[in-house]
């Protein structure tokens, strides 16, 4: 450990040496194949950088790097508990278009991995906590906790990320329930749908795009938490839509990944076919690609070194690629992109950890572990990169945009939710709030927008602004140009529609019912699927919200969204009574309405206290207690434990494997002096802990993922 120390220690005094020096080391990007009309830039690379895992960008141009040097120093994992973290600013001092000057801003972190520049100052993780602070002539200033258990369990691939800043005003993490929103000085934490893996992103409209390792591309119908109002339906339906069922990727070369020896993993060349660790993905709304990229969706595979681009219709919430051809592949099997993010000046940017093992050493299958260590992968340590890709036509408009981001003052930036760069506009909307529109009054700011149709980005943006500094109103929402919907902004409009619509305070107030009843007379699916929980909320619509049904009696995510509304479920079942065509409704607001008698909740809940996940409470346990015989490769020691790799134990009945740990093995061997011991006796060693023990044995060293019930090591555990 005392060695992990020095080597922090010189790592330190080393990153002050050049932290406003510029990097010798020049990189040769011809290791990358890009598709036609692209091209590829460095902007920093090491020993400016020190494994990276998000960057952000602030409007000076500079970039806010998090970097996380404590996973995977070595194959075993080592040192993961060391606090050498850091957030560092990297800056461009010659305007070459590299980064020459770096300043550590944050460090002694314990593996942070996320970062978001909100409210004038920086949130980020620390371990398990979620913390902000103001920035100071780019020091620290005063710290606040925002959520001491932001990380509840499991290991590094599996604890929260992302923190996105979305067009509803709260901040949302992959791999977490949780959101958050600072109002008025006081932090906000509400319990959100459980999204995805490693990153976040969302299309213009706020609905929330992410991914988990072996699917690219998962989407929500519509706005967060709209469809979980009703805390006693289980949403099911509405969230986790797969934009495409098509999980190949086209890499190069090939590929060391976990499951390499399970059939069709890889081809006969040994190249991944499918994603296996799919992460980052995000939708771009830039200006500095191709005019045909806006909206299109890019995500990196990481484990086959490279990046893919997707088309999407956003409407239909689908997504196709090139068949033949992947957007970024790289020649080096180092290559690891794992963020992405759009530059103020419309580009696209990529942070390239560049790091041999990937997998975390608690799901580090032993066929992996032999690939990494033959190729010297363990070896590649300590380095990072990030990258710009734009257009090779838009040079000129990209140097413009820099000079235009570097001069926006407080007065300008209502102008700047026009821009049609989707980041500049989402960043002017975070700077009103914080100006509290203190440059514009209410109505100035609806009349800059109110030419516009609303389905224009500028209004949309406009709306949310108003909406979170509490100055948005019905008549407002109801203009002149409210009826110029498009299915393309209803997504964004209509949860704002049912906040104000209070027809259901005044009988007379119907205000919204005619832009309702003309949409609904369109028949189109997508439309009446954003506008159902909204009828469902106001007694005075349920005529019409029945006769929208009446069109879709056995769709289940319509079904859904007119749930998400309804307060008043027994009402609303007694309106149903003769409806004959209905049946799939009523039996979904009869399940309601036992959950709600038996207050079943089923809305998502906040976590309050803290777990390890199973494979990482097995690797612990393996480390305390089994480690020490059979080695911390599971390879055996000569005289004292055999190998796992070849044990028949683990192929054999998971109760037998139970048996051995609880009661020991009493075959008596020549070959090894120890005999397995007992554990059944041992305080510190549950039926959980068995179970879990069990799960990674077999997904380590047997190459199968099977476990045991808890009751039954129970059981066992009461054997004579």
């Amino acid at each position: 450990m005392a060695q992990h120390y020095i080597r922090l220690l010189c790592f330190t005094i080393f990153f002050a040496l050049v932290s406003s020096c510029s990097p010798d080391v020049q990189i040769d990007t011809s290791e990358f194949i890009i598709q036609e009309g692209y091209k590829i830039e460095l902007v920093a690379n090491a020993p400016l950088l020190d494994s990276p895992v998000v960057t952000v960008q602030d409007i000076k141009g500079r970039l806010w790097v998090v970097e996380m040097p404590g996973y995977m120093r070595d194959i075993d994992g080592n040192g993961e508990d060391i606090r050498d973290g850091r957030v560092v600013i990297l800056e461009d001092t010659n305007a070459d278009g590299q980064m020459d000057k770096r300043t550590v801003f944050l460090d002694g972190l314990l593996n942070p991995r996320a970062i978001s520049l909100v409210y004038d100052g920086i949130l980020y993780t620390d371990s398990t906590s979620l913390i902000w602070t103001s920035i100071k002539d780019d020091l620290p200033g005063k710290r606040e906790l925002v959520d001491s258990i932001y990380v509840i369990g499991g290991n590094i691939e599996h604890q929260p990320n992302g923190l996105f800043y979305n067009l509803d005003n709260w901040i949302y993490s992959a791999k977490s329930n949780a959101r958050y929103k600072k109002k008025e000085g006081i932090w906000m934490k509400e319990a959100t749908t459980f999204r995805g893996q490693w990153g976040i992103s969302s299309d213009h409209v706020g609905r929330l795009i992410y991914n988990h390792n072996s699917a690219p591309i998962i989407g929500d119908r519509s706005m967060p938490n709209r469809l979980i109002k009703n805390q006693f339906q289980k949403v099911e339906h509405g969230t986790g839509i797969y934009y495409t069922k098509d999980m190949s990727i086209n890499p190069i070369q090939a590929t060391s990944v976990n499951r390499g020896y399970e059939d069709g993993v890889l081809d006969s060349l040994g190249r991944v076919q499918n994603y296996t660790s799919a992460c980052a993905p995000h939708i771009y709304y830039g200006t500095g690609l191709k005019s045909s990229d806006y909206s299109d969706l890019f995500v990196c595979a990481p484990e086959a070194n490279l990046i893919s681009k997707y088309d999407i219709d956003h409407i239909n919430q689908s997504a196709t690629k090139d068949e033949d051809q992947e957007f970024l592949v790289s020649k080096d099997e180092s290559f690891r992109p794992v963020n992405l993010m759009t530059g103020y000046d419309g580009c696209l940017y990529i942070t390239d950890l560049r790091k041999g093992i990937i997998q975390h050493t608690a799901y580090l299958s032993s066929y992996l572990r032999e690939k990494i260590l033959d190729k010297g992968l363990d070896k590649i340590n300590g380095n990072g990169r990030i990258y710009r890709i734009s257009s090779i036509i838009k040079s000129k408009t990209i140097e413009n945009n820099k000079k235009r981001m570097s001069s926006v003052s407080d007065s300008l930036w209502t102008r700047a939710l026009l821009d049609s760069n989707y980041i500049v506009r989402l960043l002017a909307q975070q700077k009103l709030i914080q100006l509290k529109a203190s440059n514009d009054s209410p109505n100035e700011l609806l009349h800059k927008f109110s030419y516009y149709a609303t389905d224009s980005p500028s209004t949309i943006h406009a709306l949310w602004t108003l909406d979170e500094l509490d100055l948005l109103d019905a008549k407002m929402l109801l203009n002149k140009h409210a009826k110029n919907y498009s299915m393309k902004s209803l997504p964004a409009i209509a949860p704002l529609w049912r906040k104000y619509d209070k027809s259901w305070i005044n009988d007379a107030d119907r205000q919204f019912i005619d832009i309702y009843r003309e949409l609904i007379n369109l028949n189109n699916r997508n439309i009446d699927n954003q506008l159902a929980p909204n009828l469902a909320a106001i007694t005075h619509y349920w005529q019409d919200l029945i006769i929208m049904a009446r069109k879709y009696p056995d769709d289940q995510s319509i079904v859904e969204s007119i749930i998400s509304g309804l307060t008043g479920e027994e009402e609303f079942a007694k309106k149903l009574k003769y409806e004959t065509n209905l049946g799939l409704l009523k039996t979904q607001v009869q399940k309601v309405l036992e959950n709600k008698n038996n207050d079943h909740v089923q809305a998502p809940k906040l976590y309050t206290e803290p777990f390890d996940d199973t494979r990482t409470n097995g690797l612990k346990i393996f480390k305390s207690y089994c480690a020490s015989c059979h080695g911390i490769d599971g390879q055996g020691q000569k005289n004292v434990a055999p190998s796992l790799l070849e044990s028949k134990i683990l192929i054999g009945p998971e109760k037998e494997i139970a048996r051995i740990i609880l009661h020991g093995n009493k075959k008596k061997s020549d070959k090894y002096q120890i005999q397995m011991p007992s554990y059944v006796n041992d305080p510190n060693m549950s039926n959980q802990d068995i179970n879990d023990i069990i799960d990674y044995l077999l997904s380590t060293y047997a190459k199968r993922w099977k476990s045991i019930k808890v009751d039954e090591i129970q059981k066992i555990r009461t054997e004579k």
